[in-house]
């Protein structure tokens, strides 16, 4: 999956598009979807795999509304952490990051929405199952094996070294213990 705009080559083996039938269609999501709906899947085996459009075409995706596309959902906990973490996300959009301003952020993040655990999102489930190893080992509870498999997936500089690299806790005054070092 590659994303471009403006002029480029495209060579005989490419499948692409030049307009969206969605007009809700975000782009970043789309080609996010792509990567994941795996198209390869659909390749018929020749002495060169072939992927062709009508393969593609006959395959139907639901896109949910652009808000949805733009948008940060969290888990509802109890109602002073949801205060907090709302005013962390009115802070993001006031003051932005050392990465990114915050117009940049007003204009790529819709908005937070948090959701009960009741609602049970599968997205809210798979986003348990990589924080809460991750939020023991920062408060200092016994590790699993899931701390193990997630830790293994960790950005880490040259020398190894993960904390502000593959995983940064704010504030800061909690930090990781030496274990990630």
């Amino acid at each position: 999956m590659h994303v471009a705009s403006g002029k480029v080559w495209i060579t005989d083996n490419t499948l692409y598009g030049k307009e969206w039938l969605n007009p809700d269609a975000e782009l970043p999501y789309v080609a996010a979807f792509l990567e994941c709906f795996d198209l390869n899947r659909f390749k018929r085996m020749a002495e060169q795999p072939l992927v062709t459009h009508g393969m593609i075409y006959e395959h139907s995706i639901s896109l949910p509304w652009s808000g949805e596309q733009r948008g940060i959902v969290a888990e509802k906990r109890d109602p002073m952490l949801d205060r907090e973490l709302d005013l962390a996300w009115l802070k993001l959009k006031i003051q932005g990051t050392r990465f990114l301003q915050a117009n940049d952020i007003e204009k790529r993040v819709i908005g937070l929405n948090l959701r009960p655990k009741s609602a049970n999102l599968a997205g809210l489930q798979l986003a348990d199952l990589v924080a809460a190893p991750i939020g023991r080992h920062v408060i200092g509870k016994p590790a699993y094996e899931d701390w193990r498999i997630v830790c293994e997936k960790f950005r880490r500089n040259k020398a190894g070294k993960v904390d502000g690299y593959g995983l940064v806790i704010l504030p800061k005054e909690l930090g990781p213990a030496p274990a990630t070092q």
